[in-house]
């Protein structure tokens, strides 16, 4: 029994809101006895049409200020980084420096000493360039596979001059290195030649 009430009471009180929305909206539609829902009607807030176009084309001026405010920003934000790629470039082709010296066909003692830190790290500080090692061994004969490279060294400076420099300096550090390779051979047998 006190179910009963209970929704008795949840449909009175349905029936007041809707009285109450009823009066707040102002009136009903013509159908309301066929259809108990309420049809609410907005009051326009006593603007004439004058008024109404007038803020309709002060809201439009609105929009169209921050439509311009929003592209003249992207535009400026597209001139900034071009312009930083402008510079990029320009480090890269005036300032930057790359070469690669290979030094995987040359005998094991000289790749060797050639991939030493004490013999990269003098180069490096004279010239200003930095040298890394590259790639891997492939013994003769051998050939790379796609995305393979032979081992090589790797050049990379603040400019053209300072690469160049160093990679003369690997040069004659091979061409040293060679010679006293040559000269071990020379001198390692047994028996000399008279």
């Amino acid at each position: 029994m006190d179910e009963s009430k209970q929704k008795e009471r949840d449909r009175e009180n349905k029936k007041r809101e809707r009285e109450r929305e009823e009066k707040q909206h102002g009136r009903r539609d013509d159908n309301d006895e066929k259809n108990p829902r309420m049809i609410p009607i907005r009051k326009e807030n006593n603007l004439t049409r004058e008024d109404a176009e007038l803020k309709d084309e002060e809201e439009q001026r609105r929009l169209g200020e921050e439509i311009q405010k929003r592209r003249r920003r992207a535009q400026e934000l597209l001139e900034y980084f071009m312009r930083k790629n402008e510079e990029a470039k320009l480090a890269m082709n005036c300032g930057y420096g790359v070469e690669e010296l290979e030094i995987n066909d040359f005998p094991q003692n000289a790749r060797w000493r050639l991939t030493r830190k004490e013999t990269l790290a003098p180069i490096s500080e004279w010239t200003g360039a930095a040298i890394s090692t590259r790639g891997q061994y492939f013994a003769p004969g051998r050939i790379p596979g796609p995305g393979e490279r032979k081992l090589y060294l790797f050049i990379e400076g603040p400019n053209e001059q300072s690469v160049k420099r160093a990679k003369s300096e690997l040069k004659r550090v091979l061409e040293d290195i060679m010679k006293q390779a040559l000269q071990n051979e020379s001198h390692s047998g047994r028996y000399q030649v008279l």
